[in-house]
């Protein structure tokens, strides 16, 4: 009996001395990296945290786990205590630092921090005055309290991201780190910490501490003055003294890189609480959150007899994996590489050279590349003094033949743009790309869950296979691509949501590959409504050419031999630098002079006339967008350059990528067009051939000519074959009136 009093004494836990241990951490920790060293506290790094927050300058402190195993680093027991055991020890720490706080050393920078202190004091006041010290009378800390405590891992730290699938039993109530994409955010609501009643008998105000999502409400009066009556007041919920902190509930799902093959994503919910923790993230950001690991508490009559509990994460920390080009911090990376190029090199290098660094693992295709860095950076978007907005997003479309690179592409530019979202026609529905109505766990109201274009609002949404598309579903793409807004009318709910993003689309011809003998737009196979919304649309052809074939295999085989990234080898630069030039470049909003705009114009009239002129190809559909389109290529080409005006060069480049887009189609229809010529001659020759050998040698010309001509042939051809082959000598034509035809062996 005896030696289970000692087991029982031994599972208690120590927490006054346990106490006292981080009542020492926090007073004595020195973190030798502080540059500035306080007068006061030197470089004992939580004590002037603490101070930092007596005068109000935050209202955050965060305990990194490092710090605590650096200065137990004899008591790696305790360490992984308070990593199992985090919330029991965070109140610990909130205990602790509420004993060590110093007192305010500066003025107080806003009114109602001076007029909540104030208020504080009155309130202790009151209970001191009512002559007894009960603890439950006493002001609960949650109410004085004016900042938040954190556990958790330093920026320095590596971490062990877990995926969301290997949350097991044995970790609930332990600190984990994950990794994830957010698909959906609730709005943020007010949760009571701290419930106030008002006595209307006395006026006492009772505390009571909320713990719970619901709680039991108060129901005698803990005065003197009403137990000494004996009179019982009603208490009256005073939610002016009650405190409140922000509450937001975040769904996150599964990366598609944690999922094990034949997998779904599994989703998950994270409750953020505080400030400092809420409107963090949006839909479609990754994220790395720390937290702890928690069941849901069961409610009800039969909330004691559950026996499976869900789960969920409270939020210690969030990070967005990706920064938005706004973002950006770019001073602190003026030093980049990129940014001593600017100034040592000319644009015209330094534009070939960042076209070259997006996918460098890709052969050539530089006018596509560039293509796509001019997306990335966008042009000037616009909105009139009537509310009507002009997009400045650029939308490009690649079609052509199978195994050119156009995944390939989607994939790097998704992960390139901070709020980059991939998806597949096929694999995609309206409401998938748009907004789906959901019904909140919650509040029980309908509510809307952002799609694949809502969720890359300021960034990229990448289609692949976009031909694939169901044509109900592309139609939920079309006022994306101009208005940049998705309208939603259902359940109840009317609204517009934000869907500022750029389209990338990849597509295959219609038969698979690209049939010469049609037109483009019979081989896109796309509505003309949807064409005129994409800026440039490229035409790939996988074509044979000796040269060209040689030096892919080669690039191939030596990134597959060598194992190197083309970037490091060519003296490229890395995404990061891509994406800080892209943060920069984006704050400049270059405008067009009377003369750009004069002959902006004059190349979009001409273009215009080219279109409908059926001397030429025609292959180019152009609209009034097409105008616009321009306008926009050339401010993207401005804005790389960090100009604050377009000039007539950035006019040039913008059409000349409109030109070059389609160039393979007018190349291979060239080819084409010889090719058949080639045929015909051929066939017309072995026609000849065929019928001299059954006439011994000789016929008659109209009998050759009614033979071609059945066959398909046209007059004007017979004449030139017959012409040509005879200035050549295989063929002779003779006779009175020239119509004998002998075939020359």
């Amino acid at each position: 009996m005896a030696k289970q009093n000692n087991k029982r004494q031994f599972l208690v836990p120590e927490y006054a001395s346990e106490l006292s241990s981080l009542s020492e951490f926090l007073a004595e920790f020195r973190d030798n990296s502080i540059v500035e060293i306080d007068n006061t506290y030197g470089q004992r790094k939580y004590m002037i945290e603490l101070q930092r927050i007596a005068n109000r300058q935050t209202n955050r402190i965060d305990i990194y786990v490092e710090d605590l195993e650096y200065f137990f680093n004899d008591r790696i027991d305790f360490v992984n205590k308070i990593k199992t055991n985090t919330l029991s020890y965070q109140r610990l720490l909130y205990d602790a630092c509420d004993t060590l706080m110093p007192q305010q050393t500066r003025d107080f920078e806003q009114n109602f921090d001076l007029f909540d202190e104030e208020i504080n004091v009155q309130r202790q006041q009151n209970m001191e005055q009512d002559g007894n010290n009960n603890h439950q009378k006493r002001l609960p800390p949650e109410l004085i309290r004016r900042y938040q405590l954190f556990i958790i891992r330093g920026p320095q730290t590596k971490q062990q991201v877990m995926a969301i699938r290997n949350l097991k039993a044995q970790l609930i109530g332990s600190l984990i780190t994950i990794k994830a994409m957010v698909v959906r955010t609730s709005e943020v609501r007010p949760q009571i910490i701290v419930a106030c009643f008002s006595c209307d008998a006395c006026g006492y105000e009772n505390y009571q501490t909320v713990h719970g999502k619901t709680f039991t409400p108060m129901l005698d009066c803990a005065s003197d003055k009403c137990r000494d009556n004996k009179v019982r007041g009603r208490l009256i919920f005073n939610h002016g003294s009650s405190k409140f902190i922000s509450n937001q509930e975040i769904k996150i799902q599964e990366l598609k890189e944690q999922l094990p093959k034949g997998s779904i994503p599994r989703a998950f919910t994270v409750m953020a609480r505080g400030d400092s923790n809420i409107r963090i993230c949006s839909p479609g950001d990754m994220v790395t959150i720390q937290g702890v690991f928690l069941p849901v508490e069961k409610e009800g009559f039969f909330a004691n007899k559950a026996s499976f509990y869900s789960t969920y994460i409270e939020a210690f920390h969030i990070k967005r994996d990706k920064k938005k080009f706004k973002e950006i911090d770019i001073e602190s990376v003026s030093g980049h590489k990129i940014f001593e190029d600017i100034k040592k090199y000319p644009f015209s290098d330094l534009y070939m050279k960042l076209a070259k660094s997006i996918a460098p693992e890709i052969f050539g295709m530089e006018d596509v590349k560039k293509a796509l860095l001019l997306m990335i950076v966008g042009g000037v978007s616009k909105e009139m003094h009537d509310g009507l907005k002009i997009r400045g997003d650029i939308n490009v479309a690649l079609i052509g033949d199978p195994g050119v690179a156009k995944s390939q592409l989607l994939r790097y530019i998704s992960q390139v743009s901070p709020r980059g979202v991939y998806t597949t026609g096929k694999g995609s529905s309206s409401v998938g790309l748009t907004a789906a109505v959901i019904r909140d766990p919650i509040t029980g109201e309908m509510a809307l869950e952002g799609g694949a274009l809502v969720m890359a609002d300021r960034g990229v949404c990448c289609i692949d296979e976009f031909d694939k598309m169901n044509e109900s579903d592309r139609t939920a793409i079309h006022e994306v691509m101009e208005q940049q807004t998705v309208s939603i009318a259902k359940a109840g709910i009317t609204t517009t949501l934000n869907a500022r993003t750029s389209i990338l689309a990849a597509a295959n011809p219609l038969y698979g590959r690209y049939n010469k003998k049609q037109t483009p737009h019979q081989n896109i196979n796309l509505p003309a409504a949807l064409l005129s919304r994409f800026d440039l649309i490229f035409i790939l052809l996988d074509e044979i050419n000796h040269e060209a074939d040689t030096k892919l295999a080669s690039h191939i085989g030596r990134v597959h031999q060598n194992k190197y990234k083309e970037n490091e080898t060519q003296d490229l630069y890395s995404v990061e630098e891509i994406t800080t030039f892209v943060a920069l470049s984006k704050q400049y909003e270059p405008i067009l002079t009377s003369d750009i705009h004069q002959y902006i114009a004059d190349q979009y009239v001409e273009r215009r006339k080219q279109t409908f002129d059926k001397t030429l190809d025609g292959y180019s559909y152009t609209t009034p967008r097409t105008l616009l389109a321009i306008i926009r290529l050339s401010q993207s080409i401005a804005k790389l350059q960090l100009a604050d005006r377009v000039t007539q060069r950035d006019v040039e480049e913008a059409i000349r990528l409109m030109d070059i887009s389609q160039e393979s189609v007018r190349r291979a229809q060239q080819i084409d067009d010889t090719v058949q010529r080639k045929d015909k001659t051929a066939k017309l020759y072995e026609l000849l051939s065929s019928l001299c050998n059954k006439n011994k040698g000789t016929i008659t010309k109209d009998s050759f000519v009614r033979q071609a001509i059945s066959k398909g042939s046209q007059m004007q051809e017979i004449e030139e074959f017959l012409n040509t082959y005879s200035s050549l000598n295989q063929i002779q034509i003779h006779g009175d009136q020239n119509d004998r035809i002998t075939l020359v062996s």
